[in-house]
Order: C-alpha cells, then sequence, then structure tokens
C-alpha cells in the first residue's frame, strides 16, 4: 500500500467532519416556521392544497403547498423578520390575509392558520338571512299591492333557485360571502343589483312593484342618513357650544347637501376650534399612512422626519401647542353662550379653564405612555410572546400606577348605568377608556373575532377632550361668577342642548332598527314612541349602544314577524361576542 493513503483517509475524515460541523452550524444559525392550516370551527377540518408564501427581509419569496393533513413547513430560514401570507380560491384567514413572523436562530415557530370557507359561509347567508330577508320583502311589497299568493309562491321559488345556481357555478361568491354589514338595506341594495336576482323581480312583478322595492330601499336610506345628520350635528355642538338657531341652521344646511356651506354660521371661536381638530385628525392620518407602509421596517428617525415635514407642509402646529389651542377655543366658545361677564367674572372663568386645560395637558402624556405599553403587548399578543391574560393583567396594573385609582374608581356605575364623573381624580375618563381597551386587547386578539391593529391604537385617545367642559372646576367657577338668574338661564341652555342630544339618539336607533330588520310605518311609529322616555347619560362611553340596549328590552316580540325577530337574534349575538 502506498504510504500516502493514510493521510488521504485522514483529509478525508477531517473533511467529513468539518462538512458536518458547517452543516450542524446551518442548522443551528437558522430557524423554521411552520404550522397546519384547518377550516374556522368546531370540526377543524384540515385544508390540504392552501398556497403558503413567505417573504424573506431582503424580499425574496418562498412557496409551499400544505400536504393532505394540512401541514407546512419552512426550514433552515436565517434569523429575521418574515412575512407570512396564504391564499387559495374560496378561503380567507378568519383574522388577517398576513402576519409577520420573527425568526430566532435555533427556533421553530409554529403558526396555525384558521381559515374561513367562503362557501359554506354563503351557503349558511343564504338560508339564514339572504332568502329570509328577500321572502320579507316580497311580503312586504305583495300586502301593498294585493298581489295573488301564487305569484308570491313562484317568486319565492324563482329566488331560491337563481341563488343556488350562482352558489353551484361559485359565480359572485363575494355577493353572498363577504358582506358582514349588519345594514341589511345595504345588503339587499347589493343583491337587486345582481342580474340573475334581478331577473327573477323583473318577470314576476309589475312596473309599480318594481318601483316599491326601489322605494322601500330608498325610503330607509333617507332617513338612515338624516338621522346620521342630526346626531353628528350633535357631536359638532359637543365640541363647538352652537347655540339653539346655529344647530338647526347646521341641520338644514347638511340636509340641503350644501357642502361646507353650514361654517358660514359659526363664530370666529367656533371656526378655530374646527380648524385645531382637522389638524388633529390630518396628524393622525399622516402617522397612519407611515405605519402603514407594507414589508419596510421604517427607521424611527426616518418616520419622524418625514412625519415633520408632512406636518410643515400641512402647515400643522406641534401637537402641545395644537391641544393648547382647541382646549382654550372650547372654552371660550363654551363661555360665549354666557353673553357680556364682568371683568371679575371672565377672569376667574379663564383661570378655572387653563388650570383646567394644564391638568389635561399633563394627563393626556400619561395616556400616551399608557398606549405605548398597550401598542407594545398587542404586538407582543400578536407574536405569542405572551398571553392575552398577561398583558390584561400588566396593562391594568399600569393604570393603578399612572392614575393612582383601582379598578372600581374607572368602572361605571351597574346601580344606575351612569359614568363616574371625575370624582376621584382629575380626568377619571381616561381610566374608563383604558378600562374599556384592556378588556378588548383580552377580549378581541384573544378570543373569538379578527383583531384591526391599526383602526385600534389611534381610537379614543383624543375622547377627553370633548369632556373638559364637564369639569367640576370650571363646573363650580360657573356657578360662583353668575347671579343666580343668570346660572338658571345657561342650566336651561344645557338642558336643551341634552335635549337635542337625546333626541338624536333615539331617531338614530329607530333608524338603525329599521335598516336592521326592515319596519313597517306602524312598527316605526311603535318604537319611536318606545323610545320617548329614554336618556343617555352625558360622558357615557358608547350611547348610540347604549340607546340600543334600552330600546331592546322595551321591544314586544309580538310586534315583530318570525323574521324580524331570528334576524333580530342572531344580530344581538354577534353584538355580544364583539
Amino acid at each position: 500500500m502506498p504510504r500516502f493513503i493514510p493521510f488521504l483517509i485522514i483529509a478525508l475524515v477531517i473533511c467529513i467532519s468539518t462538512c458536518t460541523t458547517f452543516a450542524e452550524n446551518d442548522v443551528i444559525n437558522s430557524g423554521t416556521i411552520q404550522g397546519k392550516a384547518i377550516e374556522y370551527g368546531k370540526e377543524k377540518i384540515p385544508i390540504k392544497g392552501l398556497i403558503v408564501t413567505i417573504i424573506s427581509p431582503d424580499g425574496k419569496e418562498l412557496t409551499v403547498k400544505t400536504d393532505e393533513n394540512g401541514n407546512y413547513k419552512f426550514s433552515n430560514l436565517p434569523a429575521g423578520n418574515y412575512t407570512l401570507k396564504y391564499l387559495q380560491e374560496g378561503f380567507e384567514r378568519e383574522s388577517r390575509g398576513s402576519e409577520s413572523v420573527k425568526v430566532v436562530n435555533g427556533k421553530n415557530h409554529v403558526v396555525e392558520l384558521k381559515m374561513v370557507d367562503l362557501f359554506k359561509r354563503a351557503k349558511r347567508m343564504v338560508k339564514y338571512r339572504i332568502l329570509p330577508m328577500l321572502y320579507h320583502v316580497t311580503d312586504n311589497i305583495s300586502k301593498r299591492h294585493n298581489l295573488e299568493q301564487e305569484r308570491v309562491g313562484a317568486i319565492r321559488k324563482a329566488l331560491q333557485k337563481s341563488i343556488e345556481q350562482v352558489l353551484e357555478n361559485r359565480k359572485d361568491l363575494s355577493t353572498f360571502a363577504i358582506n358582514w354589514s349588519p345594514s341589511n338595506i345595504d345588503l339587499l341594495e347589493t343583491l337587486l343589483l345582481h342580474p340573475d336576482i334581478k331577473a327573477v323581480f323583473t318577470k314576476h312583478l309589475t312596473e309599480l312593484s318594481l318601483k316599491a322595492i326601489n322605494n322601500f330601499i330608498k325610503e330607509r336610506q333617507h332617513r338612515e342618513n338624516q338621522a346620521s345628520i342630526y346626531y353628528s350635528t350633535v357631536l359638532l355642538d359637543k365640541i363647538l357650544s352652537l347655540s339653539a338657531d346655529q344647530r338647526q341652521k347646521v341641520m338644514q344646511s347638511r340636509f340641503d347637501m350644501e357642502n361646507d356651506a353650514w361654517q358660514n354660521v359659526l363664530t370666529k371661536t367656533q371656526k378655530k376650534i374646527l380648524m385645531w381638530a382637522n389638524q388633529e385628525n390630518t396628524e393622525t392620518s399622516i402617522k397612519r399612512q407611515i405605519r402603514n407602509v407594507p414589508n419596510v421596517i421604517i427607521d424611527a428617525n426616518i418616520a419622524a422626519a418625514e412625519l415633520k415635514e408632512l406636518k410643515r407642509k400641512a402647515e400643522i402646529l406641534e401637537s402641545d401647542e395644537r391641544t393648547k389651542q382647541l382646549v382654550k377655543a372650547i372654552f371660550a366658545a363654551h363661555t360665549e353662550q354666557l353673553g357680556n361677564l364682568n371683568e371679575h367674572a371672565s377672569l376667574l372663568l379663564s383661570l378655572a379653564a387653563k388650570s383646567v386645560a394644564q391638568k389635561y395637558l399633563e394627563t393626556k402624556k400619561i395616556m400616551f405612555l399608557y398606549h405605548d405599553t398597550e401598542v407594545r403587548l398587542i404586538n407582543a399578543i400578536e407574536k405569542n410572546e405572551i398571553t392575552p391574560q398577561r398583558a390584561f393583567q400588566e396593562l391594568k396594573e399600569l393604570s393603578e400606577i399612572l392614575w393612582d385609582e383601582k379598578e372600581e374608581n374607572s368602572q361605571p356605575d351597574k346601580n344606575n348605568g351612569r359614568m363616574e364623573h371625575f370624582e376621584f381624580h382629575f380626568f377619571t375618563r381616561f381610566t374608563q377608556i383604558a378600562s374599556s381597551r384592556r378588556s378588548r386587547v383580552y377580549g378581541w386578539i384573544g378570543g373569538k373575532k379578527g383583531f384591526n391593529t391599526e383602526i385600534y391604537i389611534i381610537t379614543e385617545l383624543n375622547d377627553p377632550t370633548l369632556d373638559i367642559l364637564y369639569h367640576p372646576l370650571y363646573q363650580q367657577t360657573l356657578k360662583d361668577v353668575l347671579s343666580q338668574n343668570e346660572y338658571a338661564q345657561y342650566t336651561q341652555i344645557q338642558v336643551e342642548r341634552d335635549n337635542f342630544r337625546q333626541q338624536a339618539l333615539r331617531n338614530l336607533v329607530v333608524a338603525e332598527m329599521d335598516t336592521l330588520i326592515f319596519l313597517d310605518d306602524d312598527q316605526r311609529e311603535q318604537f319611536e314612541k318606545i323610545t320617548i322616555p329614554f336618556a343617555v347619560p352625558p360622558l357615557t362611553e358608547d350611547p348610540q349602544r347604549n340607546m340600543f340596549d334600552q330600546l331592546i328590552e322595551q321591544i314586544d316580540n309580538e310586534i315583530l314577524s318570525q323574521w324580524q325577530q331570528n334576524y333580530l337574534h342572531s344580530y344581538l349575538s354577534d353584538l355580544d361576542e364583539i
């Protein structure tokens, strides 16, 4: 045997050992994303052939298909942030269409894909919502126009056959599966535009009956629009302190669709409030645009510079200065209702307003600290780094530290449904908001519903701006500086404003009920009478839901048709889950 052979063998062993070591290092220095695709629901049926794609930090795409057991796997992935997407005709993700996964060296990351079968959803929609609704409308029209029962039956059969054919051919599946708007009037309008459904009504109904269906839709849309304008005027009044005459002119101008003409009735102070409030909304929109850049991790300094430039172009003041101007204008507009005050009274009111405004600014900064922690925990939940229960507890503990308040101080009084009115510390309203948001973090991210982080994290932070006029320091100063007669007049003005607000809420819930279950004239009149004694306290977190709940408690099922009862029950069940 030649003498060099042993050296060759040694070299080969070293090479194999080295290669094995490198291979082991590659495994150690990489991660895995894997999981299972299942149908959302109790049965958890595996989904075969689902296309799963990941986008690497450098923009490259890797794609696999789930096997017959619904499993997928991406191996040997370098550490970094990956975007996970999934696609298969007839399916969609129960919560979102894509998500970010942070791969760590040597770690296995499991992401379960809960998918909704749109075809099954569509069949349920047709059976329990769409056909019963179309039958109800047909019955309504038949009563108005004395249609023969044979014709009504023919319409029903034709509608069922037409929709079943659409489903079997999987045509226009989105019409039946995607439309989850609670407004049945919107769904009805969409369905009547579908050529197959439109053809059924055209074949079996006279031109007068077809026109009646269109009027049926337009009447409810008009009433809903009127009620929405009425209530949005309430929201304007809340921040602008409109006079009774201004409220009517603003409403009428908006009813007549005169664009921004309603602003002509405002005082200079009220116009300033709108300007500062619009700037607040513009800044929020700009921040939202920056956060929504897809698949890009934006450096904080770059984002800040871009925001500053956009704000400069929009001539937006810095947040603190704008808030000071906004709060100052809100108090000024409210004080203008009092007419000419003497110098001493004006000074005391000004000092009280300044003190409340300063405290508001300080407390708002604390709220943003809470908000930043909340966003961090939401992201951690979505990455499975923390449980919703733990996030809820951390936020609760932080709230108690920031406001030095216990949980019971920020809850509604269950005996009468009224919110506490600043009885403990300045702007207890913040803790009411914080408490509500904690429940949503726990319930939505950890529960049954999908969760839109982007919408969630920008909402409610400015709500307390509208509540500062209720602060006891300002209200007590008003009582001190006004004569008994002047204070009585001021109180009467506030009573009139609240009456206007309560009536707007009543109109809104009846109009919304009409778009849900299609009230006839007698039913709508009964609902309007039922709501007359209803009232919602100021500072109630969700006044529309409060008024709606009062109406639900008083409804006598005997005045509703079977379809109306069934749909209302289904709608309320979904509402309770949210």
